[in-house]
């Protein structure tokens, strides 16, 4: 029996794309004559795609059209194999070699669309990893714990034994409220802003997560 199963969030963890998709937003938004900050859409990181692309539609006082969405996501195609440049190999190679160890299950409230681009920006397919679980499959997106419980009984594993790497607030208080291990990864957010979030552990970097996790 495994000792422990690994859950990651996508965004900002596996590919660096936090201030990518805000650009394609950005982009987007202009057409709409909305003319936004990178700043108002990385502050939404983490809270699911229908939350971020409403939620600076509303601080602009505009009613927010699924429209933008579909528009950002064309933009955000050409901008991931950017973000995943310098780390597409390197996380690979990670996950690889975590495999060995620990199953390895993918948990994203991003869209199923910004997913599939995300993966093939990194060389990656949903059937790389054991399980993968996304914020659709659920009723309560984070802070909620709903989508790690739904991927601890995907696995069959306790979530006392699920350790969860996150990049934002919101999803380390997912991960704290499903009883699983939080591991805080800088970088969408500094560590300033991540420190009074619920984690167990701050990584500088993916490379020390093996070194961080408990037996």
């Amino acid at each position: 029996m495994h000792k422990r199963a690994l859950l990651f969030d996508l965004d900002g963890v596996l590919i660096p794309s936090e201030r990518a998709m805000a650009r394609a937003a950005q982009k987007a938004y202009r057409e709409y004559g909305i003319e936004t900050r990178c700043e108002d859409f990385v502050a939404h990181a983490g809270e699911g795609d229908d939350r971020y692309f409403a939620a600076v539609a509303q601080q602009y006082d505009r009613e927010f059209d699924p429209a933008m969405k579909a528009r950002a996501y064309e933009y955000y195609t050409t901008y991931a194999p950017e973000a995943a440049r310098g780390v597409a190999r390197r996380g690979r190679a990670l996950l690889l070699n975590l495999r060995r160890d620990y199953p390895i299950n993918l948990c994203s409230e991003a869209g199923s669309a910004r997913v599939d681009i995300n993966l093939d920006a990194l060389g990656l397919s949903r059937g790389f990893f054991d399980s993968v679980t996304l914020g659709s499959e659920v009723s309560h997106g984070k802070p909620a714990p709903d989508l790690y419980q739904l991927a601890a009984r995907r696995m069959g594993i306790a979530p006392a034994r699920c350790a969860v790497v996150e990049d934002t607030p919101c999803g380390l208080t997912a991960a704290r409220a499903a009883g699983m291990t939080s591991v805080a990864l800088v970088g969408t957010f500094p560590a300033s802003r991540l420190k009074d979030a619920p984690h167990d552990y701050m990584l500088a970097s993916l490379v020390e997560l093996v070194d961080a996790l408990p037996p």
